[in-house]
């Protein structure tokens, strides 16, 4: 197996910059303003390094301590990336990063993988979306998040696993399951409220687990849906052992509620600050 570690420049001042001024007891804006001016350091680095374990047909890229700040990067077949402890991928803050050129008005993720399997995400470190960079772009409450770019999307893919990670502070959605089939989701913890959008778990996919994971999101914390595809049975998709906190909904079935599906359950599930809302809206965009 390949292994890929990253090396080059590493933004590791970034960290301690908003420790210190969190010291200093500057308000949130300030600190926000600071963060979204620091430039893109080795931007490309994350990507190529995937491209390389790809090639080589298959492998893992080992993201060391310390703070890289990425434009979008493409995930591909057989490719593990490995978060080391310490370890935070940050997005970049210019939006024109997140162009796609096949669809104009939709942004792709910072994390992305489309027709692809054994695609996996693990490790103790954090993904960060610096969404706040991004609040802009929220003019209307009742639009959907499609220029504002979201945290992790996975479209037609087989065997897809993120395990152990932090997640947080996503421009829009956080993770969001497309038409994919086999996807394992463990011991994740996601703090989520920097926008309106802010879902923690957006599934439209089959045989789903989503296990031991501690979700705290502004907008719903799982949301069940069936909109990319209506062809794509969602089916056979496992909560259990989750806590779940949401200024919205705990768990949603029904928003964008356009194809089928069956055989979904949820086990010993938690809310973080008390009871555990269930909202079913079906056929509700």
């Amino acid at each position: 197996m390949v292994i890929e570690r990253l090396t080059g420049i590493v933004n590791e001042g970034l960290c301690l910059a908003t420790v210190m001024l969190l010291a200093c007891g500057l308000p949130e804006t300030s600190r926000a303003a600071v963060e979204c001016r620091l430039s893109v350091v080795e931007p490309d680095s994350v990507q190529k390094a995937v491209d390389k374990a790809f090639a080589a047909g298959g492998g893992m890229v080992v993201v060391p301590k310390g703070e890289w700040v990425t434009k979008p990067i493409s995930l591909k077949s057989n490719v593990t990336l490995k978060l080391e402890d310490g370890a935070v991928l940050s997005g970049s803050t210019n939006l024109l990063d997140y162009a796609r050129a096949d669809t104009p008005g939709i942004s792709r993720a910072l994390l992305s993988a489309e027709d692809a399997e054994n695609v996996a995400i693990v490790g103790k470190g954090r993904i960060d979306g610096r969404g706040h960079c991004f609040k802009s772009k929220f003019v209307n409450a009742a639009a959907q998040p499609t220029e504002t770019p979201m945290l992790m999307k996975f479209v037609r893919c087989r065997n897809v696993r993120l395990e152990d990670f932090f997640y947080g502070r996503s421009p829009s959605w956080s993770i969001h399951l497309v038409s994919s089939d086999g996807v394992e989701i463990r011991r994740l913890t996601c703090f989520n409220h920097c926008n309106l959008f802010n879902d923690g778990i957006d599934i439209e996919s089959r045989n789903v687990l989503i296990e031991d994971c501690v979700i705290d999101s502004e907008d719903d914390a799982l949301c069940f849906k069936s909109e990319s595809d209506k062809g794509f049975l969602v089916e056979n998709v496992t909560v259990r052992g989750c806590r779940l906190a949401s200024t919205c909904n705990h768990i949603k079935f029904g928003t964008g509620s356009y194809g089928m599906w069956q055989h979904s359950a949820t086990g010993r599930v938690e809310g973080i600050t008390g009871d555990v809302d269930l909202n079913l809206s079906f056929g509700k965009p």
